[in-house]
């Protein structure tokens, strides 16, 4: 199968979000906290005017990093949902205790900076490749059996059951207590570890598997109707939780 092209398979990654398939800084916090960090760091802040192709591929890297690193968090805490009975908060707790530190912090960079930096350097083929393993394309994709019977129809039914279950987080997060003081990224991620729990259990597939199967399906999806429809409301869905529209493809954020 030809490889996707980096904005169509950036539309189709965006697809899938409360499954687990977005990537590590779709979803940047611009929380009261995240904020107070950015200007603790003000003084070590990196000039953004003189950073160099080596800089943001360095910084992509380390995103790269944290993001693998978290995969193997998920993977381990979906396994853990799906045996045990963990409500939002305890989940929100263990990804909190568990993620890497945020690499955009660490260099003291903005996210609306770094933005302007994938812009400028957007044509540069490592750059480019380097955004492509953080949107998740796989460089060896699952073409099992399994993998092959799963239908566009069933691909649009899996979409479907996710939307509803995160309509069903969206309202248990909107009755917690402690919903304005919450992580945003850390929140992201537990959705996608709660959702993709569920759907694995109900469709006998993984985050990977599920992943592997849009792209497979990829011809027939980048047209449909009703993957589009469902991945609006998603999108939209998630911006009930977050709280703000925020943009779900990597190719919208320069």
């Amino acid at each position: 199968m030809a490889k996707l092209a980096w904005q169509q398979w950036a539309a189709l990654a965006g697809s899938a979000a409360a499954a687990g398939l977005v990537a590590f800084y779709l979803f940047k916090n611009d929380s009261t906290e995240a904020q107070q960090k950015e200007a603790k760091k003000e003084k070590g802040r990196m000039n953004v005017d003189e950073m160099t192709k080596a800089d943001v591929l360095e910084i992509l890297q380390e995103i790269l990093k944290s993001q693998e690193s978290m995969k193997t968090v998920m993977k381990s805490l979906t396994q853990d949902l799906i045996k045990n009975q963990l409500t939002l908060n305890q989940t929100y707790h263990k990804i909190k205790v568990a993620q890497p530190e945020d690499p955009l912090e660490k260099y003291g960079v903005t996210m609306a900076d770094f933005d302007v930096l994938l812009e400028k350097h957007q044509h540069d083929p490592n750059v480019r490749d380097a955004i492509s393993q953080i949107m998740g394309a796989p460089s060896n994709m699952n073409l099992s059996p399994k993998i092959q019977a799963v239908t566009r129809k069933t691909i649009v039914q899996i979409h479907e059951y996710m939307l509803g279950e995160l309509k069903k987080l969206v309202e248990e997060f909107q009755k917690h207590p402690d919903r304005l003081t919450m992580d945003a990224r850390t929140l992201t991620m537990t959705a996608q570890a709660i959702i993709g729990a569920r759907v694995e259990s109900k469709f006998a597939l993984s985050s990977d598997e599920i992943e592997s199967a849009v792209l497979f399906n990829h011809a027939s999806l980048v047209g449909d109707s009703e993957f589009a429809r469902v991945n609006v409301q998603m999108q939209q869905t998630m911006s009930q939780l977050m709280g703000s529209q925020f943009p779900v493809e990597m190719g919208m954020m320069g």
